[in-house]
């Protein structure tokens, strides 16, 4: 007969007024290499409870012989449902705390899902975070299930008990020439030139403007392996 006993570290990285988490950090072997991965944004999890996100996380790490995991995300406001109007900005001190994980880690998994593809203001935030990762393209990965498909969040169903971890390469960064940048200009001061001036002699009611409501991403409306959820 004999006994096993196991201490699980767990730190976290708030803003002064707790409302930006920055870094979840889970560690329960030392001796081994540390992972990092990124998602969209924190749930309310903290340093005692623990959703399912985190659960798979650790499963599959440790599966695959890691002793501790750094998560990060894509936006640092805690919410179980992300409004992407609102939420979905690049934050500087989070930058700094993506890159960080990146530093410290051996390898660092891309799992945001399949949430930006049909949305710019997302791609745009992507884009932002990838760049800082370039010195760090080495340790890339998604997470794949071994069938050829890759990119999956850690909620996705094909991907929850078993992990085969893909190689990521960062696209090469579009920049516009300036050839391109002259004639947006030129195509945006043409239409501005041909827009009538509006009629102001009849009054205008708030129906004349109908904004639209911000995007809300709710993960239980979505299927696999799309949107991401929070971790």
């Amino acid at each position: 007969m004999f006994s096993e006993s196991i201490v699980m570290r767990t730190e976290t990285r708030f803003s002064d007024d707790k409302l930006h988490r920055y870094l979840l950090r889970k560690e329960w072997n030392s001796e081994k290499p540390r992972a990092a991965i990124i998602m969209t944004n924190p749930s309310m999890a903290d340093l005692v409870t623990m959703d399912f996100t985190t659960m798979y996380i650790l499963n599959n790490l440790a599966k695959l012989d890691f002793g501790a995991v750094d998560i990060v995300n894509m936006v640092s406001s805690p919410t179980t449902k992300l409004k992407i109007g609102v939420s979905m900005h690049a934050d500087e001190e989070n930058l700094e705390y993506i890159t960080e994980a990146a530093k410290g880690a051996e390898k660092f998994i891309i799992a945001w899902g399949k949430l930006g593809e049909n949305n710019q203001r997302v791609r745009d935030v992507q884009n932002v975070i990838l760049e800082r990762l370039r010195p760090f393209k080495d340790k890339l990965y998604l997470i794949g299930d071994g069938e050829g498909n890759e990119g999956f969040h850690p909620l996705a169903p094909q991907i929850r008990f078993v992990w085969v971890l893909k190689k990521f390469d960062i696209p090469e960064a579009v920049k516009p020439n300036k050839t391109d940048k002259a004639q947006k200009k030129k195509a945006q001061k043409s239409q501005k030139a041909s827009v009538a001036p509006p009629d102001v002699s009849e009054a205008v009611s708030d129906n004349d403007f109908p904004f639209e409501d911000p995007i809300v991403y709710d993960p239980t409306r979505e299927s696999v392996p799309l949107e991401s959820y929070a971790q």
